[in-house]
């Protein structure tokens, strides 16, 4: 069971990132656009917890996103170690962009089930996330 779950999200990020193509973005990316969207001038640690990568990680994709002319990092206001990220006017256009699209390939997986289905599906990944969460954090049983 543990290796249809893999398939099926190997499958699911494929076929987003078929999706996003066009825009010259990766899952990753596109999730990080809607990060800054949601949480402006935000740091990279934010986007770091929020994707749960490694920092090192969350800082190698914000400087590909600025390098593409996505994002403006500033250094911070309040602590000059830190930095200050947030959507550039061309960040703006492709996140909305994002937002009007939606994720076709996402919605696209579910139409083969009910509508009861979908609810007791989104239940039980729900109830894996929480446990998996706290195993990951060290908070495990």
């Amino acid at each position: 069971m543990v290796r249809q779950f893999q398939r099926v999200g190997r499958l699911m990020m494929q076929g987003r990132d078929r999706d996003l193509e066009d825009l010259g973005l990766t899952s990753i990316q596109a999730d990080a656009l809607l990060f800054f969207d949601r949480y402006p001038h935000s740091q990279i640690n934010g986007l770091r917890d929020h994707l749960n990568v490694s920092h090192q990680a969350a800082c190698g994709l914000v400087d590909r996103m600025k390098t593409k002319g996505l994002l403006d990092v500033e250094v911070s206001g309040e602590d000059a170690r830190a930095k200050t990220v947030s959507l550039s006017e061309i960040g703006h256009k492709v996140c909305d962009d994002l937002k009007m699209r939606g994720s076709s390939a996402g919605h696209a997986a579910f139409d083969c089930l009910t509508s009861d289905e979908i609810d007791r599906l989104a239940e039980t990944l729900d109830k894996i996330e929480t446990y998996m969460r706290r195993e990951v954090d060290g908070n495990g049983l």
